[in-house]
């Protein structure tokens, strides 16, 4: 099936509404300043995975499948060397000026993830119809965060470029699951037979733009033991969307509230180092609802494939919510969550679970 995109404009309508406000907002510099010490050339380096076989009590082996991450986070993404921070700047310029209207500070990083999507049949070498199809991305991101002179107030600018449809997928969860066929002695997890069905297999460039906006409103209120963060998203690209969240952290606090997030695979993360406070521990809880405009892991792009839902098949209002536990003494941290979606498709209407691991260096 010919992916329908070409017929959907509708997501230009944030962009141009963007557009007609921020010309009347006052320039803003990073002159004024603020107690957030300065962001290091080189700042910090995470690795991540997801997968539902973390969880075994929902260990289903469909949906979102399995993800990993790499992340490096500096002033080196700012550089004018690097080519992806031209477009960078450009796209974040306007909405901080909207936001921010004082001075601010600014953290940078880059993201490199694979993420993978199945049908529940993924023993059968042909289309599943009444499923969703495969999928896979493999993306490129990179971000600026700027958080305002009173800490109450950040903007963060995401560009990300990938490519869809490549099979490194199809062998990593061939592998995955071959290895833990031969560990436990049984007929199951079964390979992967329908990659070859996936969307825009063997390979078609995607690209996206995200605009998150927090702040924080417990700031003033003995913020080093709850907070609560609000949250408003929008994304224009392979991902198509309006959003909005409300975390809620609770313990030993010493990170400032905008510098964490509980899904940096995705998001990306603020490596901000805390020379003088060594330990943290807390838990977390994150709730998001999302309007889906269009999504291309389940609705294709320009490229032809075997298999893709009408824009009618996608649920466009979809639920996410985290909950997790942080650990860091010195510069190495790490935490676990739990992630719970509802449906994305009115094919299968089934909810997903799984567990993401993180593990992060400061420098």
């Amino acid at each position: 099936m010919i992916s329908n995109f070409g017929q959907f404009p509708t997501w230009l309508i944030p962009m141009l509404l963007f557009g007609g406000v921020i010309h009347s907002q006052p320039i803003v510099t990073s002159s004024d300043s603020i107690s957030i010490k300065k962001e290091a050339s080189v700042s910090g380096l995470s690795l991540s995975a997801g997968q539902d076989a973390f969880y075994p009590p929902k260990n289903e082996d469909r949906d979102y499948t399995f993800g990993i991450g790499l992340g490096l986070g500096g002033a080196w993404v700012n550089n004018k060397y690097n080519p992806f921070s031209w477009p960078l700047k450009w796209l974040h310029y306007y909405p901080r000026k909207l936001f921010i209207t004082r001075g601010f500070t600014d953290f940078h990083y880059f993201q490199t993830s694979l993420k993978a999507y199945t049908p529940d049949l993924i023993q059968a070498d042909t289309v599943v119809k009444n499923d969703r199809p495969y999928s896979s991305i493999w993306f490129f991101s990179f971000g600026k965060k700027s958080i305002d002179k009173d800490e109450k107030i950040f903007v963060q600018s995401d560009f990300r470029i990938g490519i869809l449809g490549m099979h490194m997928a199809r062998e990593i969860q061939t592998w995955f699951h071959q290895t833990e066929r031969s560990t436990k002695g049984r007929q199951e997890p079964y390979d992967p037979m329908g990659w070859h069905n996936q969307i825009s297999n063997g390979g078609e460039l995607t690209g996206a733009y995200r605009l998150t906006v927090g702040f924080d409103p417990t700031k003033n209120l003995n913020s080093n033991i709850i907070q609560v963060i609000p949250k408003i998203e929008l994304s224009l690209g392979y991902q198509t969307y309006l959003g909005t969240s409300a975390g809620f952290r609770l313990g030993k606090l010493h990170s400032p509230w905008w510098s964490f997030h509980s899904n940096p695979m995705e998001f990306g993360n603020t490596y901000y180092k805390q020379d003088d406070k060594w330990f943290e521990v807390y838990g977390f809880v994150n709730g998001s609802f999302r309007y889906v405009f269009y999504d291309a892991l389940l609705q294709g792009q320009f490229k032809n494939s075997y298999h893709t839902l009408d824009a009618s098949d996608v649920v466009p209002l979809q639920a996410w919510l985290e909950t997790g536990l942080v650990f860091r003494v010195g510069f190495f941290e790490t935490w676990a969550a739990l992630n719970i979606t509802t449906p994305s498709n009115r094919l299968v209407t089934r909810d997903h679970y799984w567990m993401s691991l993180t593990g992060q260096f400061y420098f």
